[in-house]
């Protein structure tokens, strides 16, 4: 080794050291060298690959120092390898091919080991690092400089996660590499991921430094709408806030009239009308739930009735909450416009408009009770006065006694009139509501008539008196009442002369006259009238039932007499002994009268002197030919007979379980329930009292069939079939059943199928049933059974029905009415519930466009149409192997759907331009061997094709390919 040596130089920058430089000048430029410090010479030392640094630390100013020092130097014989250049990829390590694996080694830059391996070359890649080393064995130190060039590791394009809606697919692409190795184990650059799931790839790039990405696919449902609670109409307000839910998102509502927006359920609009609003619900994936709703904004219905009000019974008021409106509902359960209120009460009307708007208002209408008039000590006849006191209370109010006669005067009560005579009055009250009662009368005045007789008792002595009134009365228009012993004689008007009946048997008698003129009265009376007894009658038998004969005897004392007997039903008869039959029932008053030759007469009157007692008739209260009603009935007699006559009932055709209440002995009522039977027999006669014997009268009693019917269905939408059972409840009885299914439409039969064309429309559904035992019908309804929903109408329309491969997206737009959900199917296997959709369509061929659409009753219509999908252009591979592990590799095929048989034409030519593949008519492919059978040799290959489409046009494509194997 050579050393060159240097004296100490002054530092000429300014600083405060003094350095000397040793260079030591290799004969071998990969030996290894170590310096040794410098001693007790008060500075430091270190080596740099050059020579040896010597510093000494003194002052500017200071005397000068002589320092001399011995410098020795170790070369250690450390061999490094020729190859000084690494290529690696990022982060591989670098492993130097040294002589001694013991050595120690310094790198500069600094690698932060002292063993020969570079553990990360670099962390940024693409960048070349020259490093120097020095490596130190024993006494032994060599150094050496290396390039390490640092190829970057593949760079995936992956993100950590991805999220997709339900349905939907995401492509995993980590960017261009020079291989791939999936999860799946594809091999290709890209996969397409539908579920969720971790999704690993390993990578290599073209300097064959590798890496591996993963990305986490989460699949995500769409959000949930909850529509169950909305009410769609909004009455008496423009704002609202909608009663919807969901499990997740975000709301945005638009409103289609105007366009403005809403992120929560609270709204609002410009004016009353109808609104379609879209409500979409978006989550943070971009998962979209949407659907339209038509929202009703109006006003309420108007409706007062008024403020509470007071009526006087037994009057009514008319309570009307206005016409024109759709429906009412009263309190009352009146649903017309008005209703006609007569007790007293709170009454409430709940209206509806044609909106379908509510609107409630109430009013208490009291009822009170007119004054009460008591007239029952009214006296209207004054007699021998011309002054009285009117007696007519009332239980309130303020009262008017009035008359329309001018000269009668009235203070208070009391009334006096000027002459005797019959005077009009008025009387009123009225209470604090208005409430009145009043009454009209009229009063007479008059004077009491004088009343007097005279009498002649001479002319018919022992058979009748001649009397005559004597008074001022006036005789034509008074009554004349003239009673002799007790019993009147005659009372009529004008009657003031007569011929008294001294009657038999009474020793005494007094004859008294009531004279009644203008309705006062006097009377006189005569006392002590003797009489002679000469007349008797008698009835062997008072009492016979009908139709027996009553055997009547008449005596007289004197002889050459003529009898006449009255017997009280209207027949007379002039002989003294008679054999009389009544016709009717009842008691009769029998008189006989016997007239003497010089017309003398006398009457001798018996009340009640017969009886004849009926015979008691047998009816009832139901018909023979009443259908009863299914159930318990009540039968009640209906004859003559009474509470003391006895009845006989035969009820033998009933079942015990079938006798509700039975009758017995008596009148009844009977009771029953026909539960066994559709129809049975009774009879009925009675015994009265006086031992009379009624007929004896049948009844056949017969119950309407007893049936119902159910369906499985109710509602539905059209056509709806409905299958209808009859079920009868009777197990002996015999029925033919008529339907009536509320369309018009009519059948026959206990088991019926029926189907309802019509949508939008509730049908009443009427059964009747007849009875082939009895002969009874009967008929049941049931309202609104079955409720036929609207069905809307499906309707789309497409930008354009035929579609290239390089062109595949179709606009469909929807023109469906009255739809709220939508399911469309493309034909490809792919759907969607948009309402308007855009379609990319793959492949070639003839697709059916399906749109189906439904309304709020989920009811449905269909609409399909077609769309022709041809291509331009292949896109076929640019490569295949025939010894490749995936099948769809090992052939190159050019085709398609859209593509005919007739007219194909492939051809392959190699780079020498042999045609080494040809095909006609035939789609067929190119497995990679030629003619001899022998595979060709790998390379590039052009080919090219000739054909027709399905619609008949030709084309032409040519391009390059290459086989590997």
């Amino acid at each position: 080794a050579t050393l060159a040596t240097t004296t100490w130089e002054p530092n000429n920058s300014g600083g405060n050291e003094s350095f000397a430089h040793i260079t030591y000048f290799p004969s071998n430029p990969a030996d290894s060298y170590k310096w040794n410090d410098l001693p007790n010479n008060g500075g430091s030392g270190d080596y740099v690959p050059a020579g040896y640094l010597v510093e000494y630390g003194g002052m500017p100013g200071d005397p000068v120092v002589n320092l001399t020092a011995d410098v020795t130097l170790q070369v250690n014989a450390i061999r490094f390898s020729a190859n000084r250049i690494f290529t690696k990829c990022q982060g591989e390590p670098v492993q130097l091919n040294q002589q001694e694996n013991s050595a120690s080694y310094k790198w500069n830059p600094s690698t932060g080991l002292s063993n020969p391996l570079i553990s990360n070359p670099a962390a940024t890649p693409d960048i070349t690092t020259i490093y120097a080393v020095v490596a130190t064995y024993g006494a032994c130190r060599d150094s050496a400089q290396f390039t390490v060039n640092v190829n970057p590791a593949p760079v995936s394009l992956l993100h950590k996660s991805e999220n997709i809606c339900v349905g939907n697919v995401v492509l995993l692409d980590p960017g261009v590499h020079a291989s791939y190795l999936w999860s799946t184990g594809s091999t290709g650059r890209s996969i397409v991921a539908s579920t969720t799931g971790k999704f690993v790839v390993k990578l290599t790039n073209s300097a064959g430094c590798k890496s591996s990405d993963s990305v986490v696919v989460t699949v995500q449902s769409f959000p949930k709408m909850d529509l169950s609670g909305l009410n769609k109409l909004v009455c008496g307000s423009t704002s609202t806030v909608m009663n919807i839910g969901k499990d997740k998102g975000e709301w945005l509502i638009t409103n289609l009239m105007s366009q403005e927006k809403f992120t929560t359920p609270a709204i609002h609009v410009a004016s009353y009308g109808i609104y379609p609003l879209t409500l979409k619900l978006s989550d943070a994936y971009g998962c979209r739930t949407d659907t339209i709703v038509t929202m009703n904004f109006h006003e309420t219905a108007a409706v007062n009735l008024g403020n509470d009000t007071t009526i006087c019974n037994p009057r009514s008021i008319v309570l009307e909450s206005g016409a024109g409106l759709v429906s009412y509902l009263w309190s009352s359960g009146e649903t017309s416009h008005q209703i006609e209120v007569k007790k007293q009460g709170k009454y409430n009307v709940l209206v509806k408009n044609s909106y379908g708007c509510f609107t409630k208002d109430s009013i208490n209408v009291y009822f009170t009770n007119k004054p009460q008039l008591n007239l029952s000590r009214l006296d209207t006849l004054t007699c021998g006065s011309r002054s009285a006191s009117v007696n007519i209370t009332t239980d309130k109010g303020i009262y008017h006694l009035r008359s329309s006669d001018p000269s009668v005067a009235i203070i208070g009560m009391a009334v006096n009139v000027p002459v005797f005579g019959t005077y009009p009055f008025s009387f009123v009250s009225t209470d604090q509501f208005g409430c009145s009662s009043d009454t009209t009368f009229t009063m007479g005045f008059h004077k009491i008539p004088k009343v007097s007789f005279s009498i002649d008792e001479s002319e018919c002595y022992g058979y009748n008196l001649k009397a005559t009134y004597i008074g001022d009365a006036d005789i034509p228009y008074s009554r004349f009442n003239w009673v002799f012993g007790g019993d009147t004689i005659s009372s009529k008007k004008g009657q003031n002369i007569e011929s008294i009946p001294l009657g038999d048997g009474q020793t005494k008698r007094d004859l008294k006259l009531t004279v009644t003129d203008a309705g006062c009265s006097d009377s006189s009376a005569i006392r002590d009238i003797r009489v002679i007894p000469t007349l008797s009658m008698s009835v062997v038998k008072s009492l016979q039932c009908l139709p027996l004969a009553f055997d009547f005897k008449g005596f007289n004392t004197e002889t050459g007499v003529v009898y006449q007997w009255d017997f009280g039903d209207g027949i007379q008869s002039l002989q003294k002994d008679v054999i009389h039959k009544y016709e009717k029932d009842g008691y009769y008053d029998v008189s006989l009268t016997v007239t003497t030759n010089k017309g003398c007469f006398n009457t001798m009157v018996k009340k009640k002197m017969v009886y004849v007692a009926p015979i008691p008739t047998v009816g009832f209260s139901i018909p023979a030919v009443k259908c009863l009603n299914p159930g318990k009935d009540t039968l009640y007699y209906a004859g003559s007979a009474g509470v003391e006559d006895t009845y006989h009932w035969n009820l033998k055709g009933f079942d015990p379980v079938e006798i509700v209440q039975s009758p017995d002995t008596t009148s009844g009522p009977f009771v029953f329930d026909l539960i066994n039977k559709p129809k049975t027999s009774l009879s009925l006669h009675v015994t009265s009292q006086y031992g009379c014997l009624s007929d004896t009268v049948s009844l056949e009693v017969k119950r309407k069939p007893v049936f119902s019917f159910t369906s499985l269905v109710k509602d539905g939408c059209a056509p709806l079939p409905v299958n209808f059972k009859a079920r009868p409840d009777d197990p002996v009885d015999q029925m033919s059943f008529r339907w009536e299914f509320g369309d018009g439409e009519k059948a026959t039969g206990e088991d019926v199928n029926h189907s309802y064309l019509v949508p939008n429309l509730d049908h009443d559904v009427g059964l009747s049933a007849v009875s082939s035992v009895t002969g009874c019908s009967d008929s049941l309804l049931k309202t609104k059974y079955i409720v036929v929903h609207p069905v809307p109408k499906s309707g789309f329309s497409i930008d354009h029905d035929v579609v290239f491969n390089d062109n595949p997206k179709v606009s469909f737009t929807d023109q469906s009415v009255d739809a709220v959900n939508y399911y469309w199917d493309f034909g490809d296997g792919l759907h969607s519930r948009e309402k308007d959709v855009v379609h990319n369509f793959d492949g070639a061929g003839v697709r059916k466009i399906l749109q189906t659409v439904y309304n709020q009753f989920d009811c449905q219509d269909t609409t399909s149409k077609s769309i022709t999908i041809i291509f331009n252009q292949l896109y076929p591979p640019n490569a295949f192997s025939p010894n490749s592990n995936v099948e769809i590799n090992r052939v190159f095929k050019l085709f398609s759907s859209g593509i005919v048989n007739e007219g194909y034409h492939l051809t392959i030519i190699s780079r020498w331009n042999d045609v080494v593949f040809e095909c006609r008519n035939e789609i067929k492919g190119w497995d990679g061997k030629m003619e001899n059978g022998n595979f060709a040799p790998p390379g590039a290959y052009i080919w090219i094709l000739e054909c027709f489409d399905i619609i008949g046009r030709p084309h032409r494509q040519t391009g390059a390919l290459t086989l590997v194997y």
